[in-house]
């Protein structure tokens, strides 16, 4: 799946997609799977994770039985195939494919962005630590600061302008059955 650099329009979504990735959120969940897999890492959070041992020993440590053991091998297909283990374990879990990121995201650092995402939802589901909360919120997930201003406000009234053009439309149809 090597496409080859993105030009134009492609390029500028990619750019804008990998300018949405978090270093410190990257460190959070570095520093979340040396606690509970005891991994030291050595290289680039992609080059470290490439090989797909890491998230299968990870993934064993917080279900264990969830995922087939890796095989540590410098083959890619070897690689490729713990990747996928990982990613099989994680829909054995119950994640959702919204969730998942493909396999040539992580493999060949396409989408890390995607990546981040799948392991921060693991994070969290297996006890990491979550967004702070506003001041005041109560625990709902669509508690977000956006979303609270809003929701405190009255819905609008609805307006009758939906329902006006329901009217024509049914004369007309009583008026062709009214001529014969």
């Amino acid at each position: 799946s090597n496409h080859g650099p993105a030009y134009g329009q492609s390029a500028a979504v990619l750019q804008k997609r990998d300018a949405l990735y978090d270093m410190q959120l990257e460190q959070v969940q570095k520093t979340w799977i040396t606690e509970k897999t005891g991994y030291q890492w050595v290289d680039s959070f992609a080059a470290d994770l490439k090989s797909g041992v890491v998230l299968c020993q990870l993934l064993q440590a917080l279900k264990p039985g969830s995922v087939k053991n890796p095989k540590t091998s410098k083959m890619p297909f070897m690689q490729m195939e713990n990747i996928s283990n990982f990613l099989t374990g994680m829909k054995n879990c119950g994640f959702n494919e919204v969730d998942l990121f493909v396999t040539v995201d992580l493999f060949e650092a396409k989408n890390m962005l995607q990546v981040q995402h799948c392991i921060d939802k693991l994070r969290i589901r297996f006890g990491g630590e979550t967004i702070q909360q506003t001041a005041g919120s109560s625990n709902s997930v669509f508690d977000s600061p956006s979303v609270q201003g809003e929701s405190a406000q009255p819905a609008a009234q609805p307006q009758p302008v939906a329902a006006q053009p329901a009217q024509p439309a049914a004369q007309p149809a009583a008026q062709p059955a009214a001529q014969p």
